[in-house]
């Protein structure tokens, strides 16, 4: 018999028996009082604890990484259903899906509404603010100083004013905005959701070329020069519309850059923008100078 519990713990026999017997198998103690304790409620056997102080939530999920780990559930195949989890692991399913939530905001699973539960394979995306000293250094130079390939696909173009509380660091301009909202994909692959934000009056073509590339390379082919470049990160859970875009659960922790690029110039376009993406999708670094 193979333990349900711990991967790769080879219990003795005794793990057939009742728990008076188990010795030091304390993984199938916890399923003998996992089933003692089922007459008072989910709540008493979430809360069940073996010497260690582990709950049998943190238990399933540990197996379920330690699966993972071994290859027995595949990146390529769904997991098994919840109802057949909580029936290998002798939980319930509520207790499963509390290990596959956990599992989820860690980054190490994803969910593919109407095929299941998978692996989570992708792998961050990494930003180098300021690798070069050059302004307009963004996503698509980043991602081809890595052998990758950064595209936008717009898609919409509305009036929309920049509404998030967040944006009020930057002073935004009063008056009407145009918003163009795209995704951003590296290597085909949902990367981003990038709201950028056009005050009025705002010239045609520059929003005509937000709808198709970059702001950094939309910026640094019309050769405006920055005069400084407002950068503001923060965390947030994923809302509806994020989720639906880059295939989140709701709520799914995300990593959101606000900017606000300052142009020279009188008639300077002024734009603001956000950037939201899966916390294990992308993130960001920057190098500070030391002293001297």
């Amino acid at each position: 018999m193979r333990c349900p519990w711990l991967s790769g713990h080879a219990p003795s026999a005794a793990c057939d028996n009742p728990p008076e017997t188990t010795g030091n198998c304390l993984a199938c103690s916890l399923v003998a009082v996992y089933t003692q304790n089922a007459q008072f409620g989910e709540d008493s056997m979430v809360n069940v604890r073996e010497m260690g102080g582990k709950p049998l939530y943190e238990i399933a999920r540990e197996t379920i990484e330690a699966r993972i780990a071994e290859g027995i559930f595949k990146p390529d195949q769904p997991l098994p259903s919840v109802l057949n989890l909580a029936a290998e692991l002798g939980v319930s399913g509520i207790t499963v899906r509390r290990a596959l939530t956990d599992l989820q905001n860690a980054g190490l699973l994803r969910t593919v509404p109407g095929l299941g539960t998978f692996i989570n394979t992708t792998r961050r995306f990494v930003r180098h603010l300021n690798r070069v000293p050059d302004p307009h250094y963004g996503a698509f130079e980043e991602a081809l100083h890595i052998g990758k390939n950064a595209t936008v696909k717009t898609l919409s173009v509305e009036l929309q004013n920049p509404k998030d509380p967040v944006f009020a660091i930057f002073g935004p301009a009063e008056g009407k905005h145009v918003c163009v909202n795209k995704l951003v994909l590296i290597d085909g692959e949902a990367m981003a959701l990038e709201h950028t934000f056009v005050a009025f009056p705002y010239d045609e073509d520059l929003v005509d070329e937000l709808r198709n590339d970059l702001l950094t390379r939309v910026l640094r082919r019309r050769k405006l020069p920055l005069e400084q470049n407002r950068l503001y990160f923060d965390a947030a859970p994923a809302s509806p519309e994020v989720s639906a875009t880059l295939n989140v659960p709701i709520g799914y922790p995300t990593v959101r850059l606000f900017y606000n690029p300052v142009m020279k110039g009188k008639n300077a376009p002024r734009i603001y923008g956000v950037s939201v993406s899966p916390f294990d999708r992308l993130a960001y670094t920057v190098d500070l100078p030391g002293e001297g």
